[in-house]
């Protein structure tokens, strides 16, 4: 045997080394795995980000869309929000907003903006359900006092029986409103709209 002098410790000195190399390929092997996984999440994030500043140029586009759109405001619908409001509400309210205010923060003053709008958007809302609700009470109400005065100052035709209400006033109390000569009245839905 020459060169081979002690091959218990040439087979201990493989074993040590074998188990170095394992430990340091297990530790290598991990550090690259993390380092990828670190890449790849960053790319995905990056993605992410890019999809979401997409998602946030179309709703401002769209916005724009609504906003350019010709609108003429009419007295008798005041109590209703204007269409484009109404538009940009639906807009918001189906969009990921607080996922968009998470994602980028470079838009903040733009999310800013929305909160502000959704804010006067719902107290502008519950302002108008109110109106509406009192102009509902005050409007029964009128058309009470319009039909009490009509029937008090009516006198009863004798030849025709004629059932008068706020529906077919018009049509059946001609005959009774011809005989008694009442005083003119306003009609009853249109004084309410005024």
């Amino acid at each position: 045997m020459i060169g081979v002098h002690n091959t218990a410790t040439n087979w201990d000195q493989f074993l040590i080394t074998l188990e170095a190399g394992v430990y340091i390929s297990l530790f290598i092997g991990l550090l690259v795995g993390l380092l990828l996984l670190w890449f790849e999440r960053r790319l995905d994030r990056r993605s992410e980000q890019r999809q979401y500043e997409r998602e946030v140029i179309t709703f401002q586009e769209r916005l724009r869309f609504v906003f350019n759109q010709p609108y003429s405001t009419n007295l008798a619908e005041i109590i209703e929000s204007p269409p484009p409001v109404n538009a940009v509400g639906e807009l918001i309210a189906y969009s990921p907003v607080e996922l968009w205010r998470h994602h980028l923060p470079k838009q903040q003053q733009f999310f800013k903006a929305i909160n502000e709008f959704q804010q006067s958007y719902s107290n502008f809302t519950a302002v108008a359900n109110n109106l509406l609700a009192s102009a509902h009470i005050i409007r029964n109400y009128n058309h009470q006092l319009v039909l009490q005065r009509d029937f008090t100052s009516a006198v009863p035709a004798t030849e025709q029986e004629v059932a008068c209400d706020g529906s077919n006033r018009r049509r059946s109390c001609g005959v009774a409103d011809t005989r008694s000569k009442p005083t003119p009245q306003a009609d009853p839905a249109q004084a309410g709209a005024m």
